[in-house]
């Protein structure tokens, strides 16, 4: 659970109903942040919450953008044996937009879609060690990539036809 990474790595955590909430806005307009991360999560942050932060708000997309949009787009590859990873980017008010700051490929093969979560969070984890290394040195981001693509495929949470295809194609759900 995000919770107990949190406990692990010595981070102090809080919960909101959505991170638009007034309650949450109040909390992020008062803490005076640098940087907000969007790990795991559907949340489309408004305004008021990507500019509260001083050097803005990254996410950490399940895909490999620029060509690879919309949700799941990992269960997606890996079905296909497409190369999967995921994606970190400064967010916007646009879905899956904003500069990319890194691409991370974490399988092509991996067929059982729960080991492939355990793995890519320890990709993760060092992926936002790193950049945040990079920002205590800098003092400010990485210099992005453009995020956009001729050739996009988007992709989104499957329905219950679509997991029996995935089932079919050998995917352990």
């Amino acid at each position: 659970s995000k919770k107990s990474l949190c406990l692990k790595y010595g981070v102090e955590h809080r919960m909101f109903k959505s991170i638009n909430s007034k309650k949450a806005i109040e909390f992020l307009d008062g803490e005076s942040f640098d940087l907000l991360i969007n790990l795991r999560t559907r949340c489309i942050y408004k305004k008021s919450a990507l500019k509260s932060a001083r050097l803005g708000c990254l996410n950490i997309h399940h895909g490999l953008l620029p060509k690879y949009r919309g949700t799941m787009c990992d269960l997606n590859a890996l079905s296909v044996g497409r190369s999967a990873g995921f994606s970190i980017h400064v967010m916007d008010e646009k879905i899956d937009n904003g500069e990319i700051i890194n691409v991370v490929e974490v399988s092509s093969t991996e067929k059982d879609y729960f080991k492939y979560l355990e793995l890519t969070r320890t990709y993760e984890v060092k992926a936002i060690q790193e950049l945040l290394n990079y920002i205590d040195e800098n003092g400010k981001l990485p210099e992005g990539k453009i995020n956009k693509s001729e050739d996009s495929i988007y992709t989104r949470t499957p329905d219950i036809c679509a997991v029996k295809d995935y089932i079919k194609k050998g995917m352990i759900l």
